[in-house]
């Protein structure tokens, strides 16, 4: 069975040839290899894929935490998403016992 980790990243964005700085909320969930038995013999479980949900972006507008999410398409937030995927993730082991 898979962990959910609930994070927090800033990284940075480019909008119409200004890059600028983000915050972005997002509920991670590692994902795990295949168990074909189980230590007692009992059958194991599937794979599970690693996937990212971004649940919020926030902008810095006038000295203030604007949440920006809502003026995302869904294909964007896959983007943002997978973006802070490629720059890694290190929350703990992948799999519970």
């Amino acid at each position: 069975m898979t962990r959910t980790y609930n994070g927090s990243t800033t990284t940075f964005l480019t909008l119409a040839g200004v890059e600028k700085e983000i915050t972005v909320d997002y509920a991670y969930y590692p994902g795990c290899e295949a168990v074909m038995y189980l230590a007692n013999g009992d059958p194991g479980y599937p794979a599970e894929a690693e996937e990212i949900e971004v649940t919020a972006i926030y902008f810095e507008v006038d000295g203030k935490q604007e949440d920006v999410t809502r003026f995302f398409t869904g294909e964007q937030l896959e983007a943002v998403g997978e973006a802070i995927l490629e720059e890694g993730i290190d929350d703990g082991p992948d799999c519970e016992d």
